[in-house]
């Protein structure tokens, strides 16, 4: 899976599961100041990496610049994915 479809799926994800936010969600706008996103939002976006792309995370992984924005987590995600 490219780094784009990686990206619209989680775009998707977000749009979805938190909606109605002030910000426009781009790829790179900051989810943890302009969207919202707090510890169990963190917690929900990382049992949805485990459900759609099969990646597990370990705790060092669970850090606020890995869930920065977009670009990031999908990033994670592409690390995850090519060590499987």
């Amino acid at each position: 899976m490219d780094n784009s479809e990686i990206k619209k799926q989680i775009k998707e994800f977000l749009l979805e599961e938190f909606p109605d936010q002030e910000a426009e969600l781009t790829d790179e706008v900051d989810l943890l100041d302009n969207w919202f996103v707090d510890s169990v939002r963190i917690v929900e976006i990382i049992l949805f990496m485990e459900s759609r792309f099969g990646v597990y995370l370990n705790r060092a992984d669970i850090q606020g610049s890995n869930f920065q924005n977009i670009d990031s987590i999908a990033e994670l995600v592409q690390k995850h994915m090519s060590q499987e």
